[in-house]
């Protein structure tokens, strides 16, 4: 399998690498094994600045500028994969456990 870089994005992209390490020890595993390799960007929280044409990664909490039902369904509306922690945050805002086949899944979509 070739390796492939996909965006991140993240409050402060420069720590992101280190971010994802401690937070979310699964996911970081889990790119490993899929050899993807992350590109990280900055983003101020708020969901109408994530990108529209290009699917991401996106790292966030329940705390930033927009409501978390919005960042939900901004993520799910554009493609983007949104992670809390070792969680995959639904297009409801719900965490979901199923963090392997969820990125496994989004990682195998066409428009990935």
């Amino acid at each position: 399998m070739p390796k492939r870089t996909v965006r991140l994005y993240a409050m402060i992209p420069e720590t992101a690498p280190m971010l994802l390490l401690i937070r979310s020890p699964l996911f970081s595993t889990l790119l490993k094994s899929q050899e993807v390799e992350i590109e990280p960007h900055g983003w101020n929280g708020n969901p109408a600045s994530l990108p529209k044409n290009t699917r991401a990664i996106v790292i966030s909490t329940a705390v930033s500028v927009g409501s978390w039902d919005d960042i939900a369904l901004t993520c799910a509306a554009r493609g983007h994969f949104l992670l809390c922690n070792d969680h995959y945050v639904q297009c409801d805002g719900s965490l979901s456990d199923e963090l392997e086949p969820a990125f496994r899944a989004w990682l195998g979509r066409k428009d990935a």
